[in-house]
């Protein structure tokens, strides 16, 4: 039986690191291999009815960022599958996927929101305008309805974080980066 010393004694480091980096790109593609089966597994559960396994296997993925995992924990806490009803848990997963750029999640977010006090409808007419220049149709066709229908008249435009920002603070940024220019 060959020893891990005798294997070292006759190899190269270098072929060494090669086989080591070999073995790890080959464990890191099926792992990112697992993600694609979870979605589809949990799919598949879902279309049989068995809400409780989409739920969990979603939950697993979700919690480890996967922005469409995200969405569709959302809409389980939205509609009561796998898990109890609740819209506040279905805005937290749907913003976690929205603030990743995931049209679902802005375009769902926007429409939690929209049905809010005039704070919230703000914000969710910045999601679902947002979910609208990302490409999303119904998000776009949502707006088009509502601007036909005066839905929007009464809102004022929420404001984005970088608009939020202080004149100073603004300012000092700037200065920042001509001195880093320099």
């Amino acid at each position: 039986m060959t020893q891990v010393s005798d294997i070292m004694k006759t190899t190269s480091y270098t072929t060494l690191l090669a086989c080591l980096l070999t073995c790890l790109s080959v464990l890191s593609s099926s792992a990112s291999a697992e993600k694609p089966d979870t979605l589809a597994e949990g799919q598949a559960a879902f279309n049989a009815g068995n809400y409780s396994l989409s739920f969990s296997l979603w939950s697993a993925l979700a919690t480890q960022g996967d922005a469409e995992a995200q969405v569709f924990v959302g809409l389980s806490y939205d509609n009561g599958w796998g898990t109890q009803r609740s819209a506040q848990l279905a805005r937290v997963w749907y913003q976690k996927a929205a603030k990743k750029n995931n049209t679902s999640g802005q375009f769902l977010l926007g429409l939690h929101f929209i049905q809010g006090n005039n704070a919230e409808r703000a914000e969710g007419l910045m999601w679902l305008q947002r979910a609208a220049d990302n490409g999303d149709s119904a998000a776009r066709e949502f707006i088009e309805k509502g601007k036909k229908r005066g839905w929007f008249k009464s809102i004022k435009p929420a404001t984005t974080p970088e608009q939020e920002q202080p004149a100073s603070q603004t300012v000092a940024l700037m200065q920042q980066a001509i001195s880093n220019a320099q």
